[in-house]
Formats: structure tokens, sequence, C-alpha cells
């Protein structure tokens, strides 16, 4: 499993939200999500994380932050299709 949301600045990535999170049932989370995809598995977590990248590029449309895995641009893209 890939990371989903991840945040990059001038010299790389800052942080992201990966399995380690969306995964994870038992520490705290620290990571981008704030919580949001902690323990949520990957396809909550995708949705989660759609839901930020909107939000976030709403708010700040010059913030570097994107969703990180293939298969996540890949049903991002189909479902853009079927609108």
């Amino acid at each position: 499993m890939a990371s989903l949301l991840v945040l990059k600045g001038p010299m790389g990535i800052i942080t992201f939200c990966g399995p380690e999170c969306y995964n994870d049932k038992y520490s705290v989370c620290t990571c981008i999500c704030k919580g949001s995809n902690h323990g949520q598995g990957y396809e909550r977590a995708l949705q989660n994380s759609l839901t930020h990248i909107s939000r976030f590029k709403k708010d700040d449309p010059d913030i570097h932050l994107s969703l990180h895995s293939r298969r996540a641009l890949a049903k991002l893209n189909q479902s853009k299709l079927s609108l």
C-alpha cells in the first residue's frame, strides 16, 4: 500500500499519510490527516483524502498536496469519467 496524502515543500516531502496511519488502530496519529484516516483502512482513507485535497486547494491554491498512489489516481480518474 502507498501513501495517500503527500505534502511537498521545496526540499521534498514534508509529511504524508500512509499505511502506518490508515491501517493502524492503536497508536496516536501524528500525520497530515490529523486522525481522519487513522485506522480507517485504504478505501475510506482514500475518500477522506480526496476531501482533504479539495478543501486544502480551495483554501490555498499554491499548496503542493496530492494523492500519491497509482491505485488512488486510477480510481479518481475513473470516477471523473463516470460523471
